[in-house]
């Protein structure tokens, strides 16, 4: 018996696991709550649609709180750092934009506020490939030199800036966003016990971290130029700062020796054991040379660089040149480093990468930004 029915096959991408595919129906689930909920905020609403979106406001705040106590009584503490992140992630994704409406931005507060387990420990955009959990864990050794996920959405950090302070098992905080430049939030407090901290920041706002969380362990201020040489005297306050990276802010290079005296100052005290740094002139050099316990990451531009053949204690390298014009630094100290960036300003042969693994016989990551592009490479593995 035939047919003259059609027969379509859909394939599907097959989901990694059962909890990720939960975790994105629960993210599509908000997501399509959303989108329902926007086209009720329209300026010019009548006395009905004013009654209407009422009902709304109620019912979406009763599912979020009510999302909030499953989430609490069903997620076990194990997994509260993977869903909180995960659901931060989806609603990051939605894009929204929100012009200061008072009420948008309260419904918006409340869903934020409903993903976040109690219990959450970590709280972090998503990673890009460098930061990437399964590829290159959080602790992985290019970890203090290469910048870490950042958030698409302004309004959601504005608002997690709002609301962390509450959350008492918070150890690690980043609230990096791509466009920060353009905002300046305030931190009211910051959680008790955070061990880590990333993103936004001022003289101000250190001053508070260095008062209220003994127990900071990694500071990553990159890129924060509201931090200048004033906030020198809130990191030598912090005793149990092992990581700290300072590169591109502010602080100058006057500054910088201040640091560095005050490290030296310490003594056995200071458990300052990484530090990143983009200034670098021969008083930085020959006080670096008084700390050979402290390894040294460098965020130079070729006009930046310094005889740096005194410096044993160099573990990173992030540079900006051409490939040629790096080995002359290499040469020097690459036996020293561990890992390295190369921003290619030129394009590349495969000589001048095969070079790099003459002088940095130690390195354990490299990577390559920039023009890269024709290079072949053929691989003799000894």
């Amino acid at each position: 018996m035939s047919s003259n029915r059609c027969h379509f096959f859909v394939t599907l991408a097959q989901p990694e696991n059962l909890e990720k595919l939960c975790l994105e129906a629960i993210g599509k689930y908000f997501c399509d709550l959303w989108y329902n909920f926007e086209p009720h905020l329209n300026d010019d609403r009548s006395e009905e649609q004013e009654q209407t979106l009422s009902v709304h406001v109620q019912k979406l705040k009763f599912t979020y709180r009510n999302f909030h106590r499953l989430l609490t009584e069903n997620v076990p503490i194990t997994l509260a750092n993977d869903v909180t992140n995960k659901l931060l992630s989806c609603i990051d994704s939605l894009g929204i934009m929100i012009d200061r409406n008072e009420l948008e931005e309260e419904i918006y507060e409340e869903l934020i506020k409903c993903v976040i387990h109690p219990g959450v420990t970590r709280i972090a955009p998503k990673m890009d490939l460098l930061g990437d959990s399964d590829t290159f864990p959080h602790n992985w050794i290019c970890s203090d030199i290469f910048l870490e996920g950042e958030f698409d959405s302004s309004v959601l950090v504005r608002l997690l800036v709002k609301n962390v302070s509450c959350l008492n098992n918070l150890k690690s905080l980043n609230l990096k966003y791509y466009l920060h430049q353009e905002y300046d939030f305030t931190y009211d407090e910051f959680p008790p016990f955070l061990e880590e901290f990333c993103g936004f920041c001022n003289d101000e706002s250190l001053k508070e971290i260095a008062r209220s969380c003994r127990f900071m362990k990694a500071l990553n201020l990159f890129d924060q130029m509201g931090i200048t040489d004033c906030s020198i005297a809130s990191i030598l306050l912090m005793d149990n700062l092992e990581k700290l990276n300072i590169a591109n802010t502010a602080i100058t290079e006057e500054g910088y020796v201040d640091l560095l005296k005050g490290l030296i100052k310490k003594g056995e005290t200071s458990k300052l054991n990484c530090l990143v740094l983009s200034e670098c002139n021969g008083e930085i050099l020959r006080i670096l040379e008084a700390l050979p316990r402290l390894k040294i990451s460098l965020l130079l531009d070729c006009e930046d660089w310094h005889d740096l053949s005194s410096l044993k204690n160099v573990h990173g390298l992030n540079v900006d040149t051409s490939l040629t014009d790096s080995h002359k630094i290499l040469r020097n100290i690459g036996r020293h480093l561990v890992y390295l960036h190369v921003y290619i300003s030129n394009n590349a042969n495969a000589e001048d990468v095969l070079l790099i693994g003459q002088y940095c016989t130690s390195l354990q990551c490299l990577h390559f930004s920039g023009c890269v592009y024709n290079i072949t490479i053929h691989w003799k593995i000894t």
